[in-house]
């Protein structure tokens, strides 16, 4: 079992969930010794939300990301994992067909007009369920989600795709509409990593493990911590 995070020791502190902006309190060598202000974590930002959800340490790019999550009315939720990415100008579109129907002679909302002769029209508004984004999910730079999809875990949204379909975990996905690209590891290693679930972890297990997470020694990682590995982890 690894030691710990020794390259992290002038860290006197695990980042706190609870926290809008730990990022300001800590040196971060990627950027040359500024210190890195603009990470959001989102889970403190939106609890006053009922219809929004996060896990710990999931970060937007900046204070915006309420601001761009977009016709949320009804009952629908966004509900975000644990330990995900969302980059700059990412949006979440919540709001269904928004009374624009693609199956009818016109996909004008006539009966969004209330109290005038329009009033009577039928409605066809229809609300596309929970929007799920899994943990450990990285969204690029402007990405579109639209509404009721499902983002499996460990999945990346390439900068601007625009998300109409379940993402499977793993996998990343880019384009108008996104499609497919490749998935991110052999089915056994998905298999394994979504049996091993790292980030419900406890917090000081996460720290013990960041030198195998954040590396590509994937067999090693599976071989120490997934305790119903098939035989070639043995």
């Amino acid at each position: 079992m690894p030691e710990g995070p020794k390259t992290l020791d002038h860290r006197t502190a695990s980042p706190s969930p609870d926290d809008p902006y730990p990022s300001v309190k800590m040196f971060d060598p990627v950027y040359h010794g500024q210190r890195n202000s603009h990470l959001c974590l989102i889970k403190p930002m939106v609890e006053s939300f009922e219809q929004i959800e996060a896990g710990d340490y999931s970060y937007c790019a900046n204070s915006e990301f309420i601001e761009n999550i977009l016709y949320h009315w009804g009952d629908n939720r966004l509900l975000i994992g644990r330990f995900c990415s969302i980059a700059l100008g990412v949006e979440f579109c919540m709001g269904g067909n928004r009374n624009h129907n693609p199956n009818w002679i016109t996909t004008y909302p006539f009966a969004s007009f209330q109290g005038n002769a329009w009033q009577g029209a039928n409605s066809s508004f229809e609300l596309k369920g929970d929007t799920v984004i899994g943990n450990d999910v990285w969204i690029g730079y402007k990405a579109h989600i639209m509404p009721g999809v499902t983002i499996g875990d460990g999945a990346i949204i390439a900068t601007k795709a625009v998300v109409t379909k379940d993402v499977q975990p793993y996998t990343i996905v880019g384009g108008n509409p996104a499609a497919p690209i490749r998935k991110r590891f052999p089915d056994e290693t998905i298999a394994a990593l979504l049996r091993i679930q790292w980030w419900n972890w406890p917090l000081e297990k996460i720290e013990q493990y960041l030198p195998l997470l954040c590396s590509n020694k994937i067999d090693q990682f599976i071989t120490e911590t997934d305790r119903k590995k098939p035989e070639r982890w043995l």
